[in-house]
């Protein structure tokens, strides 16, 4: 697979208002959707971030750190490489 670009980022936060000013007024990123506890922001390219509260019941998941979604496209055939284990046998 050939890496394209970044599809998504999601993170929780305890700092989601601080988070909230951060990405708009300095990345430029746009606001698309606000609900409470959850915000959905675009990049030019369309690509996205989604920023969740400590207490959002959205994405309880997210609790580590952030989550990130990429984007890419199957390599020919021909041009795909086998990663090798150390026996020889394909991984």
């Amino acid at each position: 697979m050939r890496i394209i670009k970044l599809a998504w980022v999601g993170t929780r936060t305890d700092n989601a208002e601080p988070t909230m000013v951060f990405f708009p007024d300095v990345l430029g990123l746009r606001l698309e959707l606000e609900q409470e506890g959850f915000w959905a922001l675009k990049l030019p390219d369309e690509s996205k971030v989604k920023v969740f509260s400590a207490d959002s019941p959205i994405n309880r998941h997210f609790t580590t750190g952030p989550v990130a979604g990429i984007s890419g496209r199957r390599r020919p055939r021909h041009d795909r490489r086998v990663a090798v284990g150390r026996r020889g046998d394909p991984l």
